[in-house]
Order: C-alpha cells, then structure tokens, then sequence
C-alpha cells in the first residue's frame, strides 16, 4: 500500500440478490467509504448493486456460472467452458481499480480467487457460512489456499478451516447480533417465526431445544 494514498478495495460479489451476503457487503461498502476507496464488481444487475449504486458506490458487472450440485454433467461443463473468461473479465477490473485489497463474499467464487491469485492483490475470503459436505468443504479449502485471509462470522464457519489452513490465516468477526448466553425462553402459547432458508447450516431447530440429528428432508418440509 503507498504511503499517503487511500487504501483501495474492490468488493467482489457472488451473488446480485439482497440477501444476507450483499446486505453484508452494502453495510462494509458505506461504512468505509469515508476512509477507503470502494469499488464493487457484481455478476449482474440487481438488488444488491442497486442499493450500492444508491450510496454512491460504482458498481461493474463480470457474469458468471454458479457451481451447481447436481449430477448432470451439463452445467458443470457449461461451468469449465466459461471459467476462463470469467477469470479473464475480473482481471481487467482488478487491473483497472488497482485495489490493495481485494474482498470475496462467497468461497464458491472461484474465479474471482485465481483472477486475484494471478494478479498479486491481497484478497480476503469472507466465509458467511458453514462448509459442510465434502465438496463445499473442499472448495472452502481451495478458497482459503488462493486467499492471504479468511474472515468467518463464526466459530462454527472458521473451525474447519482453521485446522487445516496455516496458522493465524483464519479470524472470527461476527455479524453485529445479540449473541444469548443461554437458549431463551418462549411463552408456552406464543409463536416463533424463522425467515432464512430451512437447511442444516442455519439450524432453525434450535429454536426449540436441542436435537441430536438433523430431521430428515420430509420432516423439515411437512413442518
């Protein structure tokens, strides 16, 4: 980083909606840009670059295959076919922002990894998730091999990573929530309403006690 410059960081984003990951990176995006020089790359238009558009924040586009876990062949050599290009396309916006740092919000973006890989920019993996199965878990690993830092919003999301990544390459910063020291206590009449998706990393059983295995797919549907 020059001395006297401001610090320059290119956002990359995985996905155009306005879920959890681009609310994330809206409110990394306007809390520093009175100290930092930001500059976003989405896949699309969307949500997201909307709302960051509207903080005054200059959004590009590069497209982009998303991994899918499927056993048709079709989409991941659709996957292969493009992968150059993506890489390709972030390379030229990485060379036009001249970031000193680049920041990925999702271990699945691939491209935006070796794009950064191959340019030398610092990059830093925001892991917002837990890697769990084999092959996201794999790719997680791969994301943190091709990044200098990984930053989790868990302990759950950092673990593991941490045991299998140098040591000190993976921190712990979490979302701003209340965290409760204890699961809290519900009226026994009253309603609890869950908005996210019903999968095992959100674990939305634990809103009513402890279990010691994840329903089955049927159960969480016919819930």
């Amino acid at each position: 980083m020059n001395a006297g410059r401001t610090p320059r960081v290119l956002m990359i984003l995985y996905n155009p909606g306005l879920g959890g990951p681009g609310r994330i990176a809206r409110s990394l995006a306007a809390s520093l840009k009175s100290r930092m020089q930001i500059s976003v790359v989405a896949p699309s238009a969307g949500k997201t670059a909307a709302a960051l558009q509207s903080e005054g924040i200059p959004v590009d586009f590069v497209p982009r295959e998303r991994l899918r876990a499927t056993w048709n062949p079709a989409p991941h050599v659709k996957y292969l076919l493009r992968f150059p290009g993506t890489v390709a396309g972030y390379r030229r916006m990485i060379r036009r922002a001249q970031p000193d740092l680049v920041h990925v919000d999702h271990f699945m973006n691939l491209p935006a990894l070796v794009a950064a890989w191959l340019c030398r920019v610092k990059t830093l993996v925001h892991l917002q998730e837990v890697p769990s199965g084999f092959p996201r878990s794999t790719l997680a690993f791969v994301a943190g091999i091709l990044s200098d830092r990984v930053v989790a919003v868990s302990q759950a999301s950092a673990k593991p990573l941490a045991r299998r990544l140098a040591p000190g390459k993976v921190s712990v910063v979490c979302n701003g929530t209340r965290v409760w020291n204890s699961v809290p206590a519900y009226p026994p009449n009253g309603w609890v309403v869950f908005v996210g998706r019903l999968s095992e990393d959100k674990d939305p059983i634990f809103l009513f006690g402890p279990l010691k295995k994840w329903p089955s797919r049927n159960r969480v549907r016919g819930s």
